[in-house]
């Protein structure tokens, strides 16, 4: 039983689509894209991009440049390209690019680079210098990525091998003055975790699905209220979900446990999850049922 809104159509083949696409997705911002394997002898890429986010608060018709820093970290020269892309939060709370443009909620195109290809020998800095121009009339959030591909290349025999890396920085830009804050729980869903030995005092794992219904990104913490059949509270317990980061129209997953044994006595209990955020609340429950047959 569930006491919250559920999926509708749009919601459930937008989650399928990011679920079947994330496998050719295999790109992490923040992660290094290197590819190994490679004998001995071989030095690996080694640089950073600072910083890593951007939070911006640039109104219509202005203008923001921002400096952003190179670093080749490694032990040969690399070559840097430059460029700007979407991205998306997933439920998970992963990073994902998507090409310029592809979201209603993009940047990308408001942001040119000065340089959008490098050399960098080895220890040296270089600074690239990122214009943001915000049009008039436009409203809420907007996001995008500046992105850094590092290549550079080792010779063994007659051939090459190349390596690469990509690092980025997240522009997360907000329109003073326009901005409308809201959410809803759209799914919450208990399961049993662990040894069935366990009985009713198995670990129970609650999952709450928020999506965000404003116009801007916003940070949420979660929380659960664990009641019995008498409506005494039970428990309390956290819901995580990273920074709880969720941009307009995502969907981000916050995690619980119950696993409190002496707290999980035989009966029916409800679970209130409770989203906070900036100016709202949101709140949906859940039955649980403990019981050694359970």
């Amino acid at each position: 039983m569930k006491n919250c809104r559920s999926y509708t159509r749009k919601q459930i083949t937008r989650i399928y689509i990011k679920l079947l696409t994330r496998a050719i997705r295999t790109l992490a911002l923040f992660a290094f894209t290197v590819f190994t394997g490679l004998s001995s002898g071989y030095a690996e890429i080694s640089f950073s991009v600072s910083p890593p986010i951007m939070e911006l608060n640039v109104p219509g018709g202005g203008v923001k440049v921002m400096k952003l820093l190179v670093y080749n970290q490694g032990e040969m020269p690399i070559h840097v390209s430059g460029s700007v892309a979407d991205m998306e939060i997933e439920p998970d709370g992963n990073t994902a690019l998507l090409p310029a443009g592809a979201s209603p909620w993009s940047c990308a195109d408001w942001i040119t680079l000065d340089n959008d290809e490098l050399d960098i020998d080895a220890g040296e800095k270089k600074t690239v210098i990122a214009r943001l121009s915000v049009p008039r009339g436009k409203h809420g959030g907007r996001y995008a990525a500046v992105i850094f591909q590092a290549t550079g290349s080792q010779k063994k025999d007659a051939g090459a091998i190349v390596i690469g890396a990509r690092l980025g920085t997240l522009i997360l830009e907000t329109i003073p003055h326009t901005l409308k804050k809201g959410g809803e729980i759209v799914k919450i869903e208990t399961r049993r975790e662990g040894d069935s030995q366990l009985g009713g005092k198995a670990p129970i794992t609650i999952v709450a699905l928020f999506r965000n219904t404003g116009n801007v990104h916003i940070k949420a913490q979660g929380s659960v209220v664990i009641k019995d059949s008498n409506n005494r509270i039970a428990d309390r317990l956290p819901l995580i979900a990273g920074t709880g980061t969720v941009l307009p129209d995502g969907i981000r997953e916050f995690k619980g446990t119950w696993s409190n044994k002496s707290k999980m006595a035989e009966g029916e209990f409800t679970a209130e999850a409770r989203i906070t955020f900036p100016g709202g609340r949101a709140q949906a429950s859940a039955n649980i049922v403990l019981g050694a047959g359970k």
